[in-house]
């Protein structure tokens, strides 16, 4: 469940397009790197999962993520930590109750696939912030050492994508799910909080068959029973020209940053 503006979930699919290239679309979830930044952790048997808007039926061609590794360095790691990342993408279970306290799920697997190292890169997005550490299971919230954040990006080619079946007239919503196998059993990664919220909470479980759990900030966060989304980005190359919003669409882009953050109704 949650409260949100409706303007916001509108605006993402323009910032999209405007950020991307000509032929390009998808769905933008940027990453926290403010003071305020948390990394949720993600590493097997943990899977986390975030929605997302389909509103053009093209293939997934490209994901990107970005995330942690806990008790890590000031600095980047060279060569990164090794470890196989599993993307999926599910079809929506929708909240049941809207203002009541259930929300919105994964459902049906529509596509997966396990990336090993030489199949992604992996590019340094920030160094030197305070750890700012999540595991749902037990509730801790960690805040000492450094953290590096890493941008993990996934090509998939077209051949091997999931063709999405959204359209601006009916779209869909999907789930991306996300479970990091290190190389290392001792490692654990964390996959970064989002600055945009769109639809429902970001959810977590436990792999082989998870109960999912809504995701929200813990204790001790500024940002406390606040709703979290992850940041990643999801895109597909389409035939077709962007459409290019009106200068009114513009003036919502600008809103819509401005309703990035809200609590529980």
């Amino acid at each position: 469940m949650r409260t949100h503006v409706m303007m916001t979930a509108i605006c993402i699919g323009l910032l999209t397009t405007l950020t991307a290239s000509a032929a390009t679309k998808g769905h933008y979830q940027p990453v926290d790197l403010s003071s305020n930044h948390l990394s949720v952790l993600a590493t097997t048997p943990k899977v986390l999962a975030d929605d997302f808007l389909c509103i053009d039926p093209i293939p997934v061609t490209h994901v990107e993520i970005w995330g942690s590794w806990y008790n890590g360095t000031a600095v980047p790691e060279i060569p990164p930590k090794p470890a196989d990342i599993r993307l999926s993408i599910h079809d929506d279970i929708p909240d049941p109750d809207g203002a009541g306290p259930l929300y919105s799920k994964p459902g049906a697997l529509r596509w997966e696939k396990t990336f090993t190292p030489a199949e992604y890169t992996v590019t340094n997005a920030a160094q030197g912030l305070t750890t700012a550490w999540y595991d749902p299971n037990t509730g801790a919230f960690l805040t000492v050492g450094y953290a590096v954040v890493d941008k993990y990006t996934f090509d998939i080619a077209e051949v091997d994508a999931f063709v999405q079946e959204g359209t601006h007239a009916v779209p869909r919503t999907y789930w991306l799910d996300v479970e990091v196998f290190p190389e290392d059993p001792q490692e654990e990664f964390g996959w970064k909080a989002s600055t945009v919220h769109w639809n429902d909470d970001a959810v977590w479980g436990d792999m082989p068959n998870p109960t999912w759990g809504e995701l929200r900030y813990p204790d001790g966060h500024q940002y406390h029973d606040d709703s979290i989304d992850l940041a990643f980005i999801i895109e597909g190359e389409a035939a077709d020209e962007p459409v290019v919003p009106e200068p009114a669409g513009l003036g919502l882009i600008g809103l819509a940053l401005l309703a990035v953050r809200r609590r529980r109704g």
